[in-house]
């Protein structure tokens, strides 16, 4: 699994920075990864002031997996804007 991004996300823009493969995204209202692109090293992690990325889901950040997944399935808008 790689990482995703939780609610609390503000949209700093910090992991972005970090990211080597580009793989993060601005939504309107958080920052959202591409699963398809993510290594999974962890940079953004660590980089984020937040505590917002995460690298398993939990009961809590469960809901946040999925939108994180919904936000560039097929279908979603996303890839056809890439």
């Amino acid at each position: 699994m790689t990482h995703f991004i939780t609610s609390k996300c503000n949209n700093c823009g910090q992991c972005q920075k970090v990211c080597a493969v580009e793989c993060i995204v601005k939504g309107n209202s958080q920052s959202f990864i591409d699963p398809s692109t993510c290594i999974d090293c962890g940079a953004c992690a660590s980089e984020c002031p937040y505590s917002a990325i995460q690298d398993k889901a939990t009961p809590d950040t469960q809901i946040d997996f999925n939108k994180n997944a919904e936000f560039f399935s097929v279908g979603s808008g996303y890839k056809n804007q890439k």
